[in-house]
């Protein structure tokens, strides 16, 4: 696949040294086809993901399958936006687990229930994955797929603030 190759050719090859990789979207199931298919000859420290796209249009179980296959032993930072459309279009699946925190579907939830049902549905999965007790989530708040998608300058600062911090904490302990 052109996005593996492009992304191997671009790691480093000097293995005293700790490096990091940064996906965001689809970056991130590029970043898990190389975990999970043993690709890298030098693999990164840490993994930082940013907007994981969980449920694709058809909203299958399949990139939750991907995830599923990370081995455990590597340190994972996942972080998404409350509002991520591609988590939270994974509701429907876990309506009934989550179904006295989530309204009706076709209602339009307040952002604390947005908030947790991200939460939930992203803590599910994690629970679930071989490397559970190696991943640190965070939800930045107002965010959207992006992360960083935020309405206002005042949105977008915190975001970036917290985003920030957050890997800073994780590449440094």
């Amino acid at each position: 696949d052109n996005n593996v190759s492009s992304v191997l050719d671009l790691c480093p090859t000097d293995q005293s040294k700790p490096w990091y990789i940064l996906g965001n979207s689809f970056g991130n199931r590029v970043i898990c086809a190389l975990i999970t298919n043993n690709l890298f000859s030098n693999p990164p420290t840490k993994y930082i993901m940013l907007g994981f796209p969980i449920f694709g249009p058809k909203c299958t179980m399949e990139r939750v399958d991907a995830l599923m296959e990370i081995p455990p032993g590597n340190d994972i930072l996942c972080i998404f936006g409350e509002k991520d459309s591609f988590v939270l279009r994974g509701k429907d699946i876990y309506n009934d687990k989550y179904k006295d925190k989530v309204k009706d579907k076709h209602s339009t939830p307040d952002r604390r229930e947005t908030l947790m049902t991200c939460m939930n549905i992203c803590n599910d999965i994690i629970n679930d994955m071989k490397c559970k007790d190696t991943i640190q989530l965070h939800i930045c708040p107002h965010g959207g797929h992006g992360v960083l998608d935020c309405n206002t300058a005042a949105q977008c600062e915190e975001a970036v603030a917290n985003v920030l911090g957050w890997i800073v904490e994780f590449v440094t302990k």
